[in-house]
C-alpha cells in the first residue's frame, strides 16, 4: 500500500464519529481557545489549509484523552503495518531551503538546528520557509503528508517569532519537544501569518472593557442576535462567540459578568454595531481599562524623551530603541502561561508603528 493511501486512510479514521469529541477537545488546544468550535466537515470545506494542519497534528502528535495515546499508535495496533509503525515517531517542524539540487533539497530545521535532505518533485526556492512532517528511517528523511510553504512577505517575521519561541525556559532542541509543543509553535506562526497577511484587519480591537448596568438585559439582547452563539453560562459569567451565516466560529468573543462586559478581537465596525445598533449602550458604561496595546502606544516614555511610541517612530533616532522594546514585548508575549492573559500584543504594535 502506498504511503499516500495510508495517509488518506488515517485522515478518514481521524474524522470518524467515535473520535469527534476527541477532535473537539484537541481543537481547543490547537487554537489555545476554550471556546473555539469545531465542525470537521465545514472546517475542511471552509479552510482546507488550516484543516490539513490541524488534522495532521491531531493524528500524529496529540494524545487522545480517553486512550492516552495518539491516533497513529491506535491505528498501528489495529493494522499492524510496519510503515505505520515508523510514522509513530514522525515529527513536524519548520525548515528553510538551503540549496536546490537536481532531484533533492538540503534543508535546515529552524527549531532544532538540524540539516536534512529530502527528495521531492515540488519546486522550492532557496530561502523558502516550509512546514514539513519528517519520518526518519535508516538514516534517510522522508516527507509525510502535505508541505506548507509560507508566503515570502512574512518569512522574516516568522523566523523572528521562531527565535523568540526558542527562548522559552522549557525549550528543548529535540524532536520529542516538537511533537509535544508543535501546537504552540503553530499557533504563533499562524497568528503571525494571519496578522501580517495582505488581508490583515488593521482596525481590530484586541480588548475593550465596559462596566455593566444590567447583565440580564444585555444577555437577553445578545441571545436574540443570530450572529452570536452562546458558548458558556453560569452565575459568574456568560461567553458568546461571533459566528458567520453558516454558524461557523469567527474571531470575536464577548464575556459578560455581573460587573463587566469584555469584547475581544472585534473590528471597529463590528464593535460599533454591537454597542450602538442593537441597543447595548444604555446598559453599559465606559471602564477605565481599554486596549493595553493602544494605551502603551499613547503613553509618554522616559526612554523616548517623554514622547509616545507613536510620536517617537516619526524620528529615526528612536527606531533602534523601539525595535529593542518590541523584541522584549515579543518575548513576554510568547512566554505567557495563559493565552487569555491580558498583555501587550506585539503584532498589533508592530503594525501600528510600521517597523
Amino acid at each position: 500500500m502506498k504511503s499516500e493511501e495510508i495517509y488518506n486512510q488515517l485522515i478518514q479514521f481521524a474524522k470518524s464519529e467515535h473520535l469527534l469529541n476527541e477532535a473537539k477537545e484537541a481543537f481547543y488546544l490547537w487554537n489555545l481557545n476554550p471556546y473555539s468550535v469545531l465542525d470537521l466537515t465545514s472546517y475542511e470545506t471552509r479552510n482546507s489549509d488550516e484543516f490539513d494542519a490541524f488534522i495532521d497534528w491531531f493524528i500524529f502528535d496529540y494524545n487522545l484523552i480517553s486512550f492516552q495515546k495518539s491516533i497513529i499508535s491506535i491505528y498501528y495496533k489495529e493494522n499492524n503495518n510496519e510503515y505505520i509503525k515508523d510514522l509513530i515517531n514522525s515529527y513536524r517542524s519548520i525548515y528553510k531551503i538551503l540549496s536546490n539540487h537536481d532531484n533533492y533539497y538540503i534543508l535546515e530545521d529552524l527549531i532544532i538546528n538540524k540539516k536534512i535532505t529530502i527528495y521531492n518533485q515540488n519546486e522550492f526556492k532557496i530561502n523558502d520557509v516550509l512546514s514539513i512532517r519528517i519520518n526518519s528511517k535508516n538514516a534517510e528523511d522522508h516527507v509525510v503528508g502535505k508541505i506548507e510553504v509560507f508566503k515570502d512577505f512574512i518569512t522574516k517575521d516568522l523566523i523572528k517569532n521562531i527565535t523568540n519561541f526558542k527562548t522559552k525556559d522549557d525549550f528543548e532542541s529535540t524532536t520529542s519537544y516538537l511533537k509535544t509543543n508543535y501546537y504552540l509553535l503553530n499557533y504563533l506562526i499562524k497568528k503571525s501569518a494571519k496578522e501580517f497577511s495582505e488581508t490583515y484587519p488593521s482596525n481590530v480591537i484586541l480588548f475593550k472593557e465596559f462596566n455593566v448596568k444590567n447583565r440580564k438585559e444585555i444577555e437577553k439582547i445578545i441571545s436574540k442576535k443570530k450572529f452570536f452563539k452562546k458558548m458558556h453560562s453560569d452565575k459568574d459569567a456568560s461567553v458568546f462567540n461571533l459566528v458567520d451565516d453558516q454558524m461557523n466560529y469567527s474571531p470575536g468573543s464577548v464575556e459578560i459578568s455581573n460587573s463587566k462586559i469584555v469584547f475581544t478581537s472585534f473590528t471597529n465596525s463590528d464593535l460599533d454595531h454591537v454597542l450602538n445598533d442593537i441597543g447595548l449602550e444604555e446598559y453599559i458604561s465606559p471602564s477605565h481599562i481599554s486596549d493595553p496595546s493602544e494605551v502603551w502606544l499613547n503613553t509618554k516614555l522616559k526612554l523616548l524623551d517623554d514622547l509616545t511610541p507613536l510620536e517617537a517612530i516619526k524620528h529615526k533616532k528612536y527606531n533602534q530603541i523601539l525595535e529593542g522594546i518590541l523584541e522584549d514585548i515579543f518575548s513576554i508575549h510568547v512566554g505567557r502561561e495563559d493565552e487569555n492573559e491580558i498583555s501587550l500584543d506585539p503584532y498589533y504594535i508592530k503594525k501600528k508603528l510600521d517597523i
